[in-house]
């Protein structure tokens, strides 16, 4: 498997039902995590997806800053980079407890990810990731006694934890599809796995790539739409005419479209 991520082992097809929605937006403790060692599942499963995935948000930065030099402030990529490195440094700091990694208890992975990501990221973006990491983990919590013995979550629970996160941070912003912004990437994401996870037989990795593929459709459809949220609505102009501007992507959604990527391609081929 080399640093590969089996996301056939990841994301069990067995179908599970979906917990109470209670608890989503509420910040997780990750005081008392346990954290596994070198060989635990999730060092092998998780740890190697989620460092490709900040690794290839850093490298994507010049893109990045560039999209948002014409479409916003210009800090967009800066702001991604910061919260790539602040996870990355969570893992070089494993004696810290930083990030945990139990299969039993994800919510504390991405409670612990969240906070990390408060702590360096500023702006709309910061929020939104919070928003975001913040009600996956509150649903990931609500249906801990659902998940496999040491197999982590369901695709249809992923799906649907990342359904109700969705459903939280739209409480927050009134930015949707159409609009120009990261939900034109996250919300087709996540509307793809849920499709996915109704077939009980559906292939985990299968489904990531089509989800992955419904999140690029949506980040390059922005290149042609005039935004309606955010600060590109002001400083980046509603001119239809300059036609070098709209072969760009919106750069919110050209980051999380980079992100979703690498945690693609740390999977198996």
């Amino acid at each position: 498997m080399g640093d590969g991520l089996d996301l056939d082992a990841l994301l069990v097809p067995s179908p599970q039902t979906s917990a109470d929605k209670g608890n989503r937006g509420r910040r997780v403790s990750t005081g008392n995590a346990a954290v596994n060692g070198p060989d635990s599942y999730l060092s092998h499963q998780w740890k190697p997806a989620i460092i490709k995935a900040c690794k290839a948000v850093i490298t994507a930065e010049p893109t990045i800053t560039h999209y948002d030099t014409v479409w916003g402030d210009a800090d967009c990529g800066l702001t991604l980079k910061s919260g790539a490195n602040a996870v990355l440094s969570g893992f070089d700091n494993q004696s810290n407890n930083l990030i945990p990694l139990d299969p039993q208890q994800p919510d504390l992975t991405m409670a612990a990810i969240s906070e990390l990501v408060e702590d360096s990221m500023g702006g709309t973006s910061g929020g939104i990731y919070c928003i975001m990491l913040d009600a996956l983990a509150a649903q990931l919590q609500s249906i801990r006694e659902e998940i496999p013995n040491d197999q982590g979550p369901t695709l249809k629970q992923w799906a649907t934890s990342l359904e109700a996160a969705l459903e939280t941070l739209e409480q927050y912003t009134t930015a949707r599809v159409g609009h120009r912004t990261l939900m034109d990437a996250l919300t087709p994401f996540i509307q793809s796995l849920l499709a996915a996870a109704s077939d009980d037989q559906a292939s985990p990795r299968a489904s990531l790539v089509k989800a992955v593929d419904a999140a690029y459709q949506g980040m390059e459809g922005t290149k042609k739409m005039v935004p309606r949220r955010g600060r590109a609505t002001y400083i980046g102009g509603q001119d239809e005419s300059d036609t070098d501007k709209y072969e760009m992507p919106d750069p919110g959604a050209y980051g999380l479209y980079t992100l979703l990527k690498g945690l693609l391609d740390a999977s198996k081929a």
